[in-house]
């Protein structure tokens, strides 16, 4: 019972005088906003460019962990955990998120390439034309940047690897290697699970580190690790009278909780709309989001644990320099 107490007073706490406000100040701030972008905040299409290209030009290896919806402040908390190793060292930087913050887009957004475009239909996204849905539509993308010498595989794939033979194998024939890790997004993004959402972030930083240490172990010393979107959280319910209505529009393409994708949004004073171009991507849509905490209804989906929104939760990506 004092557990009880004491975390939902941990959580009033958090979301009330902590979440909310910042939230609603974030919220003034991109109301005004004509285009999606961060002073001084590098985008996160510029990931590759900007923090894998510069290992390439110098001859070097990289291994890049990209996993899936790891939050800033998690991998703050990794980083203070790589620190306290022996002979590791963690930089932690950041990039701003592809709006909407949702997998598909933010998977795309880490790879090489110039034009990213959304269908609608059904929420998959091009790179320059191609396909990047999947670990082997991504491998494609990497190897075609990369003259064949980069890869990309699966956590799990990875980890039953044999260290000395195997791991050593994929780095002698490759210069970039991708590893796509899921933790927290598969236990937060379903209804039935959404609340084992800390303990997902928890299990996620020891299954990061066992990855970190197995690269060493075959010889790898540059790491890189982000994530494709944060998420917004709360442990207590989400009253339904608190979502928050779709403005109205000519058509609606697409819907989430925390975004949709239509044409001839109506202006409302509690969402924000973007005009593809606008989000840097192609297409003759509009996005709309729901300012502060809100949530669209949507069936059957959580309610607890959101992204696809434009909250500092969910657009601050983390990038560590291992």
């Amino acid at each position: 019972a004092v557990t009880e107490c004491v975390s939902d007073w941990v959580e009033k706490a958090y979301v009330n005088t902590f979440l909310l406000p910042l939230a609603d100040r974030w919220s003034d701030r991109v109301r005004d906003m004509a285009t999606w972008r961060g002073d001084g905040t590098v985008p996160q299409t510029a990931f590759f460019e900007r923090h894998v290209q510069p290992f390439i030009d110098k001859g070097q290896k990289v291994f890049v962990v990209v996993s899936d919806a790891l939050r800033y402040e998690a991998a703050a908390e990794l980083v203070a955990r790589i620190q306290s190793e022996n002979r590791w060292t963690a930089q932690l930087d950041a990039v701003l998120s592809s709006l909407p913050s949702y997998t598909q887009l933010g998977m795309a957004s880490l790879l090489p390439g110039n034009e990213r475009t959304i269908q609608p239909a059904d929420g998959t996204v091009l790179v320059d034309g191609k396909a990047a849905s999947g670990t082997e539509a991504r491998r494609q993308i990497l190897a075609a940047a990369v003259g064949g010498r980069a890869t990309a595989i699966q956590a799990e794939t990875f980890l039953e690897m044999n260290t000395k033979t195997e791991a050593r194998a994929l780095m002698r024939d490759h210069d970039v290697i991708y590893i796509f890790h899921n933790t927290i997004d598969k236990v937060g993004d379903s209804p039935a699970t959404e609340v084992k959402t800390a303990e997902a972030v928890e299990t996620a930083l020891q299954e990061l580190m066992q990855i970190l240490r197995k690269i060493a172990n075959a010889n790898g010393n540059n790491m890189l690790l982000t994530a494709d979107h944060g998420f917004l959280f709360q442990q207590s319910e989400v009253a339904e009278a608190d979502d928050l209505p779709l403005p109205v529009a000519g058509e609606w393409l697409m819907k989430n909780r925390r975004f949709a994708l239509g044409r001839n949004i109506a202006k409302n004073p509690a969402v924000k709309t973007f005009a593809a171009t606008d989000l840097g991507l192609s297409g003759d849509w509009q996005a709309t989001f729901p300012l502060s905490l809100g949530r669209f209804p949507l069936s059957g989906s959580g309610k607890r644990y959101v992204h696809g929104g434009l909250s500092l939760q969910e657009v601050v990506v983390p990038v560590v320099r291992i």
